[in-house]
């Protein structure tokens, strides 16, 4: 096969490679089927966001506004002496963790891959908001082995234009692109959104200056809680958040575990039944920590 035929072949397998990958990708990002529900939790709505450090930051500022955890200046939290189970899930957890130096990001690396977390992620999957990990490493896989083949067949055909002292620049080239296809694919995330959880994120970061402060927190993070001088504190121990407008990534660093979700018909989310963006607070700061006034 002369060297014009080859490239000619080699650049409608790419065409056809990068065709099935994208489709395959954009199959998994509609949801084969969705749960009737009512509106997301503060904390789903956190977790659809960013992931689970947000849902855990939710679960924190509320337990902050309710005087039952305080938090330093230095973004150290401390649960309130005699604090009882709230009877939200989520939010008991928390209290089990807090203790001498816990902070939202130690809080949350012990609890994301929790049972207690991961069912708000198989939650969400269910309503077809979420990807499941499974469907998503999948759906990578096949197109890591699409591209995967093609490249090694125009390997195989570059190696022997070397060796034979044949030109091999725009072969090269071609290369270059599906080796770049290859690594994209190959870093595709497990944590993303589908089709319709775009549309909910969007939707709510649309109406996020209508929202209580509960929800402002969920779609922004601890930055929105509503007292200046907690917000501050609870952000001094959390990384920097990066946030890709449009993204269906959960995008929030540092990621969680990408097995968040296990079976699709597993228990149901935590979220105490409090719709998004529900309650008021006030708060106050004094002496060497920050509390929340009543909720």
């Amino acid at each position: 096969m002369s060297g014009p035929q080859f490239l000619w072949l080699y650049g409608v397998g790419l065409l056809a490679g990068l065709i099935v990958a994208i489709g395959n990708w954009m199959g998994v990002r509609r949801p084969r089927s969705q749960e009737a529900s009512g509106p997301l939790t503060a904390e789903e709505l956190g977790f659809l966001v960013a992931g689970p450090r947000r849902a855990i930051a939710v679960a924190i500022s509320r337990l902050v506004a309710a005087q039952l955890v305080r938090v330093s200046r230095d973004g150290r939290l401390t649960a309130v002496a005699g604090t009882r189970p709230t009877g939200r899930p989520l939010e008991d957890a928390v209290l089990t963790r807090l203790g001498s130096g816990s902070t939202l990001t130690v809080v949350t690396r012990e609890l994301a891959a929790e049972p207690v977390v991961t069912r708000i992620g198989e939650s969400l999957v269910r309503r077809g908001l979420l990807v499941s990990p499974s469907r998503a490493a999948q759906a990578r896989s096949v197109a890591v082995l699409v591209l995967g083949v093609v490249f090694l067949v125009g390997v195989v055909r570059w190696i022997n234009g070397l060796v034979d002292d044949f030109p091999v620049g725009y072969l090269t080239v071609l290369l270059l692109l599906t080796l770049v296809a290859l690594v994209v694919f190959a870093a595709q995330t497990s944590e993303s959104r589908t089709v319709t959880g775009d549309q909910v994120v969007a939707e709510s970061e649309t109406k996020r200056t209508t929202m209580e402060w509960l929800g402002q927190v969920a779609v922004t993070g601890v930055s929105a809680y509503p007292d200046p001088t907690v917000a501050a504190a609870l952000a001094a121990a959390t990384p920097a958040v990066k946030v890709t407008e449009g993204s269906s990534r959960l995008s929030e660093l540092p990621a969680s575990p990408p097995t968040w979700v296990g079976s699709a018909d597993s228990g149901s989310s935590d979220g105490g039944g409090h719709s998004c963006g529900s309650g008021s607070s006030g708060s106050s700061c004094g002496g060497g920590g920050c509390g929340g006034g009543g909720a």
